[in-house]
């Protein structure tokens, strides 16, 4: 059986726990956040884009080309 622990460590273990598990779950939505966002780049820069007369370059008529497609997932 372990010792009780008095009402004053118990807070600060139970404030410990939760700042841990609030981190680690925040961490865990940052990481799902980035995937997502992420999705549908292609990994290229618009001037990339507009040089290769790439099909998004010539619909957006090279302006600002990497944002205007991802503006089309939301």
């Amino acid at each position: 059986m372990r010792p009780l622990m008095r009402p004053h460590m118990r807070a600060s273990y139970h404030v410990s726990y939760h700042v841990h598990v609030h981190v680690h779950v925040h961490v865990r939505l940052r990481c799902v956040a980035a995937l997502g966002h992420d999705l549908g780049h292609t990994g290229t820069s618009n001037a990339f884009l507009v040089n290769s007369r790439d099909e998004l370059a010539l619909l957006y008529n090279d302006v600002a080309v990497r944002y205007s497609s991802m503006r089309l997932h939301e």
